[in-house]
């Protein structure tokens, strides 16, 4: 090659690392459910090589954000909407169809269909109970409830809490008469309820089967996780997915990526949630399965009518 040759060819490479610099990859945008944030942003921090930017939201901002939203998104990733999502029409608009080679790493005890959300943790719900207070019947989730002292038990509410809509679409509409009987109120999240559980002003609560670690590690083991005999637990997944977009984030299905890998998914078990991939489960997380489970499927608005007409006050 001539000297000219070579000297135009350096300037263009000169020109091309100016261009890089003048023009930074942007700020990977992500959405996510502050529970999530909180435990985990120092693991993405050092583990995306890129520039990414957190804001973080409860679950029913999350959600709102997800809905009312829609073309005026700034995020690339949603990260944190339960599972039950995936059979919401507005929301499923929204998401892009991801990779059939990211679902090849999953492990999970459920099927699961859709290929525009993916699984990135789950949990199993359940009532748990201070057995200092309450002996109550484990056989179903109904014979539970009817062996409970009305007013003792604390439940998010529907309307604000992927918990409590969880927690409302596993009882059946008939028993809500009984459900409210038994609630003494509804929080808007599940730390209230949790706030209210903990100082003993109830004796139940509901939450998941994993949160009874919460309190043994607190060195409080009176409390137990009511997994029953019979019927079968809810299971709420979190999700990850992208905006549907016309020119993705060069970054957004290695963020994806990321999200799977093994340093990522042993950090399930900071938030109590068990890892989509063949990873090592702790003893005691193993101990806390229910028998029976289900992949819930959301709180509809015919349950919220009959749960708002059985007496909710």
């Amino acid at each position: 090659m001539s000297h000219f040759y070579r000297a135009l060819l350096c300037f263009f490479m000169l020109l091309l690392n100016v261009s890089a610099t003048n023009h930074p990859v942007k700020p990977l945008v992500i959405y996510i459910h502050e529970t999530i944030y909180s435990t985990q942003k120092e693991y993405l921090t050092k583990l995306c090589d890129f520039p990414i930017l957190l804001k973080p939201f409860s679950g029913a901002d999350l959600l709102g954000k997800v809905l009312w939203g829609r073309e005026k998104l700034k995020a690339d990733v949603i990260w944190g909407l339960e599972g039950e999502q995936a059979f919401n029409e507005k929301v499923v608009g929204i998401a892009m169809d991801l990779p059939h080679d990211l679902y090849d790493t999953l492990s999970l005890p459920f099927k699961w269909e859709s290929r525009r959300f993916l699984p990135i943790s789950y949990a199993y719900l359940a009532f748990l109970y201070d057995m200092r207070s309450v002996e109550p019947d484990l056989k179903t989730s109904e014979a539970f409830l009817k062996s409970l002292p009305n007013k003792s038990t604390v439940i998010p509410d529907p309307r604000t809490s992927m918990v409590g809509r969880g927690g409302v679409s596993w009882i059946e509409p008939q028993h809500y008469g009984l459900l409210h009987q038994k609630v003494r109120t509804y929080p808007k999240g599940w730390s209230g309820a949790f706030a209210l559980f903990e100082a003993r002003k109830v004796s139940v609560m509901l939450g998941y089967s994993t949160s009874v670690l919460l309190h043994h590690n607190k060195g409080q083991g009176s409390i137990k996780a009511a997994l029953f005999k019979e019927g079968a637990h809810p299971i709420q997944v979190m999700t990850a997915f992208l905006v549907k977009k016309k020119d993705r984030h060069p970054k957004a299905m290695a963020f994806l990526k990321i999200l799977l890998s093994s340093e990522m998914q042993k950090t399930a078990f900071h938030h109590y949630s068990y890892a989509v991939t063949d990873i090592k489960v702790p003893a005691a997380y193993e101990a806390l399965r229910p028998e029976n489970a289900f992949v819930s499927q959301g709180f509809s608005q015919e349950h919220l009518k009959a749960w708002m007409a059985a007496g909710y006050q």
